[in-house]
């Protein structure tokens, strides 16, 4: 698995690169980051910021000149929204407000590219050959992060066809397969979140000490990539504790000895869970005093929550605002998730089916525990899309874990025909709007084919209309646009269309699942 997912995502870049240079959006400013740390070893970037030797090792003027197939940005970077200036002694220093995690874990794809520079240099017009490297690191993550995707699939239906589509399905479409190319905390994020999830969702520890040491790690290294998913963290941290809890309460019961003496028998595997986990929360303490004045203190980005606020003393909350961009989350046609990627909503037909079994009710809860928090806090986000982003961004660190209730709908609907070729539909759209992302990439009409923003129609959908004549737009919600002015109209009736489309398709899949377990049951007691 990760050798074809890894294949897969190395012949996407090195067809895209070209077409998504240089790096836009928040992924020049972490590339700053790594530069700093490796040239001048610290995290100050005023003359990263303000002189070309930095930003010039991965783009170059002249962007608009004829025949460039890039994104025709800006050469210099704003550092405004990406810096705190604090002022000591010697002067200025210009700190970033992005997590150190992502430019240090991108430190060996930098060197890798700039070692390999003839062979990098193919790959881009201009961006040097540091960038390119660290993109293909980006693969290996992306590769890892499929392979663990499996594995889940793998855990709830010991099944490796199931696990096969399940992994395709999620790992080569939206959002995973996008942000695979991309410079973004999503990805590694998303690996570390699922692997601790894997070993943790039915409250029980791994029994390799190493195994252990590693989901912890995991947990402590999630804060250090975003500030979002100190979320993450939190929960897993909870769910670890209740694994803990569990061994040492099962071990108390049958042998009779007390809590505290059974506690100590399993030293080495509360050590090797909580240290690393304690050295991350001090070193974050650390990292915010030493750089934002603060113990406590996140660093601040610019996308701010808009519900609930305080007003007056009072709780006040935009509630119309916080129901529209959770719509949007899920059906936006620029941004959402079940619009590019439909397989999706059947994870509620998995979700169904688990907490009907009484022994797999566990994994229901554990996976609301982590998932449901992070879920809301994207929607709660005064800027839910991801600013200059491709699709469902954000939610791509959520989606690998959709792989639990996925698979478990295909194995409780295994006998229904009409469900695994509705399954296959769902995946199959999402691979051919995937493919579309690629396909449309350099078309001269259609600028900045991944990227998008929320004043402009979605490349995929005008591509398809150029294309294939289908104006696809007028059926999908236009949800984005309006929290940048909300005076347009709230397209209400493209909402409720996806609405009953959603719930007759996951309704009429639920029926079938109650319908098999009710002749599975008169089967038995026949």
């Amino acid at each position: 698995m990760f050798v074809v997912t890894l294949a897969i995502y190395v012949l996407m870049t090195t067809y895209t690169l070209r077409f998504i240079e240089p790096p836009t959006g928040d992924q020049p400013h972490y590339l700053l980051e790594t530069i700093s740390l490796l040239d001048d070893g610290d995290l100050d970037l005023r003359n990263n910021y303000t002189t070309d030797e930095s930003f010039g090792q991965f783009s170059s003027p002249g962007r608009q000149r004829g025949g460039f197939r890039g994104i025709p940005v800006s050469y210099r970077l704003d550092p405004d929204g990406h810096i705190v200036v604090t002022t000591i002694g010697a002067g200025e220093v210009w700190y970033p407000k992005h997590n150190a995690g992502l430019p240090i874990l991108l430190i060996p794809g930098w060197l890798f590219g700039k070692a390999a520079e003839p062979t990098m240099l193919l790959l881009t017009a201009d961006g040097g050959a540091g960038w390119p490297g660290t993109v293909l690191q980006m693969n290996v993550i992306g590769a890892l992060l499929a392979t663990q995707v499996f594995l889940l699939a793998w855990d709830v239906a010991r099944s490796r066809s199931v696990a096969w589509a399940i992994c395709i399905a999620l790992s080569c479409s939206v959002p995973l397969a996008i942000v695979t190319m991309l410079l973004f905390a999503e990805t590694p994020g998303a690996l570390a979140t699922i692997y601790a999830f894997r070993h943790l969702m039915r409250l029980t520890l791994p029994r390799a000490h190493w195994r252990v040491a590693l989901v912890s790690f995991a947990i402590g290294a999630l804060p250090w990539l975003n500030p979002r998913f100190l979320l993450f963290a939190a929960c897993l941290s909870l769910l670890a504790a209740a694994s803990v809890w569990r061994l040492v309460r099962a071990d108390e019961q049958a042998s009779g000895t007390t809590l505290a003496a059974r506690a100590m028998l399993h030293w080495r595997t509360l050590v090797l869970l909580g240290s690393p986990m304690l050295l991350s929360a001090l070193g974050t303490i650390w990292y915010h005093q030493t750089y934002f004045g603060s113990p406590l203190g996140i660093s601040d980005q610019y996308e701010g929550f808009f519900v609930p606020t305080f007003e007056g003393g009072q709780l006040g909350a935009d509630w119309l605002a916080l129901l529209l961009a959770t719509l949007g989350v899920l059906f936006d046609r620029q941004f959402g998730l079940l619009t590019f990627a439909p397989v999706y909503i059947l994870a509620a037909v998995g979700m169904t089916a688990l907490w009907r079994d009484a022994e797999q009710r566990v994994l229901v809860l554990t996976l609301a525990v982590v998932a449901i928090p992070y879920a809301a806090l994207t929607a709660d986000f005064r800027v839910w899309w991801g600013g200059w982003s491709p699709p469902a961004r954000y939610l791509s660190a959520l989606a690998p874990l959709m792989a639990l209730p996925l698979a478990a709908s295909l194995i409780a609907l295994r006998g229904v025909r009409w469900y695994r070729l509705l399954f296959g539909a769902l995946a199959g759209l999402g691979l051919m709007l995937m493919i579309g992302f690629v396909a449309q990439l350099g078309a001269a009409d259609i600028p900045q084919g991944i990227f998008t923003n929320p004043t402009r129609n979605p490349p995929i959908w005008r591509w398809i209309d150029a294309r294939f004549g289908l104006d696809l737009t007028r059926y999908l919600p236009a949800l984005a646009p309006w929290f940048g002015n909300r005076r347009l109209p709230i397209p209400w009736t493209e909402v409720l269309l996806l609405l009953t489309a959603s719930t007759l398709v996951v309704g009429l899949s639920i029926r079938a699942l109650l319908q098999r377990s009710s002749a599975l049951r008169e089967r038995g007691a026949s």
